[in-house]
């Protein structure tokens, strides 16, 4: 048999217990019941009388569970608590009386704790011992109850989480006393006589609480009793007067407090975020935060720390700043063709859920071009294009976004807005462009032309078109940079040009020219053809093998072409001599309507020269002169400017013989011959 301390504990009749170890229990061990067969365990104990007894224990709890030998009404009283596996029993009766143990987990290193069951009517012994010492001893009450370590003002100190015994002694009185702890009325410890002591681990809440120690025997009617007020410090705890998430919008005002709870009071609160301070406050319980017109910068974790001789603590609230969201564009410039040409419309906002609306394209001078559907990503994928159109889809490109939050000024949908180049493509010649151009005979022929490019003029060259061509030289290159209407996808708007003027030095002679200007950059290049004609001039004429050109600019006499065209058609050899057009005879006239011009073909109907390999339908009178072309309407580029300033003074219906020295004139379709150039001044009829 073991010899074990113990505590005593006294119940009434019907009340109900809970029988508490300080760690996790293994098993718990009762009193015997009746018939209760094997499983039995002797266990002696030293009454108060220093007499040894022996108490028969059994299995009540096993594995944090009543375990089911014991009888049908005991067990229903039994009952298992909390995480240390606390033992409850209620409807507490005499059959209850008796010793309980707790036997602990292995890793609590700890003691097991022994409880002796008491009614409150001693038992028969007890009675026995009482009546006796009533018949032979006076009876004394117990008396001088004090509490140890109390201070002056009846305080007990004590720390937050740190044990703390309460002691309680009494003088004994005769029949010995039972000493009880209570708290507000509740019954925390009992035993005695003479000493009872309670253990137990304050926390905050207990600060401030009052204690009291009864001491009362058989002969009192009233306990004899001592209050002591606990002081327990504790380290801070915090409270925030907003969630552990608060959200607000950019722009508004925010106000955040934290309240410190602690004894003693805390020596220091401040708030910070991160690693900095944003305020503090020394000796003080309570302290705000204020921030006006704020900032997404402003979003992140906002900490609350006090601190105290105990400890500190702090508190964490997470600001959330919604703001409209900021975009950029994410695209490459078209340098070398693709099909996969998309332009990247991103987000960044609070919060990050965004609705895309129609993309929009426009010049760089802000000119609407085109409008796009709704992309549900925000990735705009540009139509397929002609490859000679794709400069066209050079331009800005604008995205609208939206997450519902609008911005300072009210907008709710933001732009982003990107230049997309498109470098690849010739040079294109401007629609602005003319095909005829003049100026003063006096100065240098002047050619100008219009081009857009989104890449780098690299070249540009100018060449006289024609079978009579000459060598161009002295050519002076001009060029300005100019603003443009062009035509992106059907819609007009203004681009960057390039003007290219070419002086041409000793070409100022009569008659018009058909020259080809040539332009290029790194991709490829463009032509365009320029007639040039003297300024002041509405008739420029020349010939070439029999057949003499004239260019009328007077459109008052382009209803020759509708009241003759049938009867020049149609007509022979003969039908010069039938029309009366108001020109000098003997001519017969073709009228050809090429853009702004009216051109008019006339064929001689004298043969001054004999050319080589010739066709009789060449000499053929009013007949359509075979090979004719718009290259036919301008001079050889062989021909040079002097050649035709001496014979400017011979321009009327003479024969120039040889006005300059003879040259040959190479002419596709003709071998090469010697030819008197005829020129005819035509004049109206009055």
């Amino acid at each position: 048999m073991k010899k074990v301390d113990y505590s005593v504990t006294y119940f009434s009749t019907g009340q109900a217990i809970t029988l508490k170890c300080n760690c996790t229990v293994s098993f718990w061990n009762g009193p015997v019941v009746t018939n209760m067969g094997n499983g039995t365990s002797p266990v002696t104990i030293i009454d108060i009388y220093g007499n040894p007894k022996v108490w028969n224990v059994t299995i009540y709890m096993y594995g944090g569970k009543v375990v089911h030998t014991l009888p049908e009404k005991l067990f229903k009283r039994l009952n298992v608590i909390g995480d240390n596996f606390d033992l409850h029993i209620t409807n507490l009766s005499t059959s209850d009386e008796g010793l309980y143990i707790c036997d602990l987990k292995e890793y609590c290193l700890m003691q097991q704790s022994l409880y002796l069951l008491q009614n409150k009517y001693f038992d028969n012994q007890l009675l026995e011992h009482i009546l006796l010492d009533n018949i032979f001893q006076i009876s004394v009450l117990p008396s001088k109850l004090e509490i140890l370590n109390v201070t002056h003002n009846n305080t007990v100190n004590g720390k937050e989480n740190c044990p703390l015994n309460l002691v309680c002694l009494v003088e004994s009185g005769k029949p010995p006393e039972v000493l009880r702890w209570r708290k507000n009325g509740i019954l925390l410890s009992q035993g005695g006589p003479s000493k009872l002591v309670y253990s137990f681990t304050p926390n905050k809440t207990d600060h401030q609480s009052v204690l009291i120690c009864e001491a009362q025997n058989a002969d009192m009617e009233k306990p004899l009793t001592k209050s002591v007020h606990l002081n327990i410090k504790y380290k801070p705890s915090i409270r925030i007067n907003v969630g552990s998430t608060f959200d607000v919008i950019e722009g508004e005002t925010v106000h955040i407090c934290c309240t410190s709870w602690s004894n003693p009071k805390p020596t220091v609160i401040f708030w910070h975020k991160w690693d900095n301070e944003l305020v503090s406050a020394f000796n003080n319980s309570s302290l705000c935060y204020k921030m006006s017109n704020v900032s997404r910068h402003d979003a992140g974790n906002y900490i609350c720390s006090s601190q105290n001789e105990i400890g500190d603590a702090f508190s964490e609230i997470s600001l959330i700043i919604s703001y409209p969201p900021v975009i950029s564009i994410r695209y490459r410039n078209l340098t070398e063709y693709s099909s996969n040409r998309e332009i990247r419309c991103l987000a960044e906002g609070e919060p990050n859920s965004y609705k895309y609306f129609m993309w929009e394209h426009q010049s760089l001078f802000n000119e609407h071009i085109r409008y796009f559907g709704e992309t549900g990503d925000g990735i705009l994928r540009l139509p397929e294009t002609n490859i000679s159109k794709l400069y066209q889809d050079t331009g800005f490109y604008i995205c609208n976004v939206s997450n519902g939050i609008p911005d300072y000024g009210g907008n709710v949908f933001q732009q982003g807005r990107a230049y997309y180049l498109v470098s690849i493509g010739p040079p294109v010649f401007a629609a602005a462009n003319k095909r005829v151009q003049d100026n003063n005979i006096e100065a240098s022929v002047e050619i100008k032309v219009k081009v857009y490019s989104s890449s780098a003029i690299i070249c540009h060259n100018i060449e006289e078109v024609g079978s009579m061509s000459v060598k161009l030289q002295c050519i002076d290159v001009r060029t300005n940079h100019i603003l443009l209407k062009e035509s992106f996808h059907d819609a007009i708007v203004t681009v960057n040009g390039l003007e290219i003027i070419f002086v041409l030095n000793g070409l100022n002679i009569h008659g018009s020219r058909k020259f080809n200007v040539t332009v290029c950059n790194s991709y490829g290049e463009s032509s365009f053809d320029v007639i040039w004609k003297p300024f002041g001039t509405n008739t420029q004429m020349f010939s070439t093998a029999n057949t003499i050109h004239a260019v009328l600019e007077n459109t008052d006499i382009s209803h020759v072409y509708e009241e003759h065209l049938s009867s020049i058609l149609n007509n022979d050899i003969h039908a010069s001599d039938i029309l009366d057009d108001g020109y000098e005879k003997p001519y017969s006239t073709l009228v050809e309507n090429d853009r702004d011009e009216i051109k008019h073909v006339y064929l001689c109907l004298t043969n001054n020269s004999t050319y080589e390999n010739s066709t009789p339908s060449e000499n053929a009178a009013c007949g359509l002169s075979p090979g004719f072309t718009e290259q036919d309407s301008s001079p050889d580029k062989s021909k040079t400017n002097t050649d035709e300033n001496d014979c400017q003074e011979n321009v009327k219906l003479n024969y120039v013989e040889n006005c300059s020295k003879e040259r040959d004139f190479q002419r596709p379709y003709v071998n090469k011959q010697h030819n008197q150039v005829e020129y005819i001044n035509l004049s109206l009829k009055q």
